[in-house]
């Protein structure tokens, strides 16, 4: 209702349930899809369920919130195949490193033999002087030198992830990188040789859906009433009270709930909440993160055969472009090809006017895009949040926040919900899991 130009609030109704789930992503679907009905209530402030894994279609190209690939693998693999059944596609990883005017195949550090000789060998007397040491565990930057050498690290290790998280290495804690492809002696000395090593790291096989990746919370969703542009606005962790605005209606909800899971970014999560003690303010400050700017693009004709490609050097404003056309060849134009281009930031003040003309320089002095005006569609996307900065101070952060929650009923799950580094395939695990420990401690 407006009176006057002002939009006036409904008062609402008030209610108490047992669980009560704050986002409809990945990890907030499946922990309702383990629920009894009845016994939950899902809201999204989005008009669609999904979170960022959502596909949408501009001018006859579909594309993702950035580049979404499915990296599964035991019950959670058998469990997203059983949901997708035949429209799940399996895909053998085809990436590489954009370094020196040369592709490097990825990972690059199972890969220097494709380097000029003089950094090949830089790479293979720099691992020999580590290999078999004890690796140290101190920081990304000591852990990396400590791995792989000098020479890996100066390369590509350092500039690719400080180009990525915008932070010094020094200031990254190590504790979070058992998914970095890590050669075995015999790997590293073969790919120096220039021989192709298949099948290192956690994504030599990933899985895309035909229809875009916004299918898969489609299936998630089937038979689960969500509550969509139903916006969690303010939380009294003490008396375990949330309220709801519905956007269409502007009515507030008051609810007393048992559980409350959220998905929602924990510093989100700490902004709305009231009573809230000042060490765990102070610990908020201390999250860090970086946003993802994402530019879709579609092209006139064919481009690289890459499924994506990692830019280390600073002449390219990008860390990683990706190319939809060559796992989802249904969502573009016949002849055409649908790029993904990724640029990291701490504000989105960073992100100036003149980036578009930068990238597509960037795409032709790589040889990705013969000529500017083979670009026909161009579609931007912020992505705020997009990767937790692990340091010392915010880990530590992290788990006091994360309990003081827990100890008032408040279980934060998922990426953004855990403010760490995790797939699509570890926030559906986590949400089929969460939901089965609330069937059996509270309902």
């Amino acid at each position: 209702m407006k009176k006057g130009g002002m939009t006036r609030k409904t008062v609402g109704q008030k209610m108490k349930i047992p669980v009560l789930i704050a986002g409809a992503g990945l990890s907030g679907l499946c922990v309702a899809r383990t629920l009894p009905r009845g016994s939950y209530r899902i809201f999204e402030k989005e008009e669609t369920p999904g979170g960022l894994c959502r596909s949408f279609w501009k001018d006859g190209y579909r594309f993702d919130y950035t580049g979404h690939l499915l990296h599964l693998k035991g019950e959670t693999l058998t469990f997203v195949e059983t949901l997708m059944g035949e429209r799940l596609r399996e895909y053998k990883r085809r990436a590489a490193i954009h370094i020196l005017g040369r592709k490097v195949p990825y990972p690059f550090q199972a890969h220097v033999g494709f380097l000029p000789a003089s950094l090949r060998e830089e790479c293979l007397e720099g691992f020999q002087r580590v290999c078999g040491r004890e690796v140290e565990r101190g920081n990304f930057e000591r852990w990396s030198r400590s791995t792989f050498g000098d020479g890996i690290h100066r390369l590509f290790m350092k500039p690719y992830n400080e180009k990525l998280y915008r932070t010094p290495l020094s200031e990254m804690t190590a504790d979070w990188l058992g998914w970095v492809p890590r050669p075995t002696r015999q790997e590293i000395e073969a790919g120096g040789r220039g021989e192709e090593v298949p099948s290192l790291g956690y994504n030599a096989v990933f899985r895309y859906p035909l229809g875009g990746i916004g299918v898969l919370p489609e299936k998630l969703s089937e038979g689960i009433e969500i509550e969509t542009r139903s916006v969690l606005f303010r939380l009294d962790p003490s008396s375990r009270t949330a309220w709801i605005r519905k956007e269409e209606t502007k009515e507030e909800i008051e609810i007393r709930y048992t559980v409350l899971v959220s998905t929602i970014p924990l510093p989100d999560l700490l902004a709305i909440s009231r009573n809230i003690p000042d060490t765990i303010r102070a610990d908020t400050e201390k999250l860090r993160s970086v946003g993802v700017y994402c530019l879709n693009v579609g092209i006139r004709g064919r481009t690289e055969p890459y499924h994506w490609l990692y830019f280390p050097e600073q002449e390219y404003p990008f860390y990683r472009v990706g190319f939809y056309h060559n796992f989802a060849e249904d969502g573009v134009p016949a002849g055409c090809s649908a790029l993904y281009i990724e640029i990291s930031y701490r504000d989105r003040g960073e992100i100036r006017g003149e980036c578009h003309e930068e990238i597509f320089a960037g795409l032709l002095r790589a040889g990705i895009i013969e000529k500017r005006e083979a670009v026909e569609v161009v579609a931007p996307l912020y992505l705020d949040f997009a990767y937790a900065v692990p340091t010392a101070s915010s880990t530590l952060a992290v788990k006091r926040i994360r309990e003081y929650l827990l100890q008032r009923g408040i279980r934060t799950i998922g990426r953004y919900g855990r403010w760490a580094y995790t797939s699509m395939g570890e926030a559906i695990g986590e949400g089929l899991r969460e939901g089965q420990r609330i069937r059996e401690e509270i309902l």
